[in-house]
């Protein structure tokens, strides 16, 4: 009866050990970029946040394999003819496998991210244990992390994809060449050794720049300069650089006023090169003058009224001094570098003349004339500045008569003026005045006249709301004055100021 006890107690050991030699080992794992079952209406899962699972396609001839996800846990898992499906969450970082005779292979990482709704292929062999210890002693994964992030990375002949900077590949433990290079970047080659089987290798490679920078202080001078690099425009001044490569430039500053300047200059690995321009003046000060206000035009382009200070680039200029209802003087220059500063006083404009012959029905009306009042209907003016006047003749109960007059040289310039009779109806009084010349008023889209500093028209406008608009348009001029309000009526003697 021992003996038989004891057979049966060898035999079972014998199982056990039996059952121990076997273990389970992964052969590889990828992303199946083509595969939609995890994302396909009938295989896709969710998770319980509510999101499409990633799905583990495991190819083994074995069945009967429980799974564990760790802390994210398993969505699902389906046994299919030759592989198992488990369904697992986004973001999963390791799974364990675990079969009743093949044994347990514990916290197996995932080589590459868990994406949602993606497919990924894992292949699961078992045999002896010496076998299983035989592979895992001979492989191991290189990550190479990179800077730049968008290095190409070669590594034993063969250029890795990178992704956010890391490289990555399952190799055979021993010894390789690697080789990382970028643009405007120095190249670094080296040897790296696998010989961990139960660590993943770690190499970080961090480019030396092969670049720097051309900087250019602020200069209260210089500021707003152009700065060319090698012909091309690269900012204006203070200014630093976009990444230039190592090595000789050519820059060129260009500013209204002083001549060019050009300099050869050498950027350093990861440097910034400080240049400090010196430009030469091209310019004198220059001062133009003239009697009664008159406008002052340099190259046709007006400068101001009366006197004018300012840098001129050496050359040459016209000068001119214009006037309204004047004849223009004019002078040719040439500015050169003998004098740092020049004076020029120009001959003022000489008036033209013609003669204005004003007569109303019924006469003497009041008479305006660019805002300032003349003796009244029938007037004649015998010297009239040429030129384009406004005018305006008022009478009392007559309606107010408005229009633009035009003076030519040596002519007199008729006009007789037919008032209309205007009987004022009921409602208030309403004054009209304006700090500026030559105002449009409009009431109600109605126009009602011209309005000019220091005169004012007055109305008479029932009670209530009334819509103000005016505009101002001179001498072909744009306009550059407007103005639109309701105003509603109540009192006599409003005042309106537009």
């Amino acid at each position: 009866m021992n003996i038989i006890r004891r057979v049966i107690s060898f035999l079972i050991c014998l199982f056990s050990l039996h059952c121990l030699a076997q273990t389970i080992s992964v052969s590889s794992f990828k992303l199946l970029d083509t595969d939609l079952t995890a994302n396909t209406a009938g295989t896709m899962e969710l998770d319980q946040n509510g999101e499409t699972a990633a799905l583990i396609k495991v190819v083994t001839t074995q069945t009967g394999f429980t799974f564990d996800g760790g802390s994210l846990g398993i969505v699902k898992t389906k046994q299919t003819p030759g592989e198992v499906w488990v369904y697992i969450p986004r973001g999963s970082k390791k799974i364990s496998v675990k079969h009743p005779q093949l044994g347990v292979l514990r916290d197996y990482y995932f080589p590459c991210a868990i994406e949602a709704a993606r497919t990924y292929e894992m292949v699961l062999i078992s045999g002896e244990v010496r076998t299983i210890v035989k592979e895992k002693a001979n492989s191991q994964y290189i990550v190479i992390h990179v800077s730049p992030a968008n290095a190409i990375v070669e590594f034993d002949n063969e250029v890795l994809p990178t992704t956010n900077g890391y490289a990555q590949k399952f190799v055979k433990l021993g010894t390789y060449e690697y080789r990382v290079q970028a643009k405007d970047y120095h190249t670094t080659a080296g040897k790296v050794t696998i010989d961990d089987p139960n660590n993943k290798k770690m190499l970080e490679v961090n480019l030396k720049p092969a670049f720097g920078w051309i900087e250019i202080p602020d200069n209260e001078e210089y500021n707003g300069a152009q700065v060319f690099i090698d012909n091309t425009l690269a900012g204006t001044i203070p200014m630093k650089s976009k990444e230039l490569s190592s090595g000789e430039h050519n820059i060129k500053i260009v500013k209204e006023l002083y001549n060019p300047f050009s300099q050869i200059v050498t950027v350093k690995d990861n440097e910034a090169t400080q240049v400090k321009p010196l430009l030469t003046a091209n310019y004198s000060e220059v001062t133009i003058s003239v009697d009664n206000d008159a406008e002052i035009y340099i190259n046709e382009e007006k400068k101001a009224n009366g006197l004018w200070k300012g840098k001129l680039e050496l050359g040459s200029y016209k000068f001119e001094a214009k006037k309204e209802g004047h004849r223009g003087t004019s002078q040719n220059v040439e500015i050169t570098k003998d004098q740092v500063k020049q004076n020029f006083h120009l001959n003022s404009p000489t008036p033209i003349y013609g003669s204005l012959n004003i007569t109303s029905t019924p006469s003497m009306a009041d008479i305006l004339i660019d805002g300032k009042s003349y003796d009244k209907t029938p007037l004649y003016l015998p010297q009239i500045l040429a030129g384009t006047h406004n005018i305006s003749i008022k009478l009392k109960n007559h309606k107010n008569y408005y229009a633009k007059i035009t003076i030519d040289e040596d002519k007199i310039l008729s006009k007789n003026i037919v008032l209309e009779e205007q009987i004022e109806p009921e409602g208030f009084v309403v004054i009209v005045t304006s700090k500026k010349h030559d105002i449009n008023l409009y009431i109600d889209g109605k126009s009602k006249g011209v309005v000019n500093k220091g005169t004012k028209i007055k109305l008479f406008l029932y009670s209530g709301s009334h819509l103000f608009e005016a505009d101002r348009n001179v001498w072909g001029e744009k306009t550059k004055y407007k103005f639109k309000k309701r105003i509603e009526i109540t009192e006599n003697e409003q005042v309106i100021d537009i």
